[in-house]
């Protein structure tokens, strides 16, 4: 699936599921790990539970592994970051 694709998706399904303050980062050139970052955050613990398990349906659905669903909590809330590893990594 094309990167532009992958990116639409993710943002869809977070978008359906109401997630907040949806940022697409692009970090080509800063990182060695990913191009692209979706940022996300959730209104409650199972809210972000929610968000991921939607992604990770959604990626499922159409042939693409999320390699780590695992929410993140951060100081004053819960974000959900997601990243697509560099062809050569695993």
């Amino acid at each position: 699936m094309p990167i532009e694709d992958l990116l639409k998706l993710i943002t869809s399904a977070l978008e359906d599921m109401k997630g907040k303050d949806i940022v697409q980062l692009d970090v080509r050139g800063l990182s060695n790990v990913t191009d692209y970052m979706v940022i996300a955050t959730g209104t409650s613990n199972r809210h972000v539970k929610s968000l991921a398990d939607e992604v990770s349906f959604q990626a499922k659905q159409n042939g693409v592994v999320i390699a780590m669903n695992k929410p993140t909590k951060i100081v004053a809330g819960t974000n959900l970051i997601f990243g697509r590893a560099k062809h050569g990594m695993r």
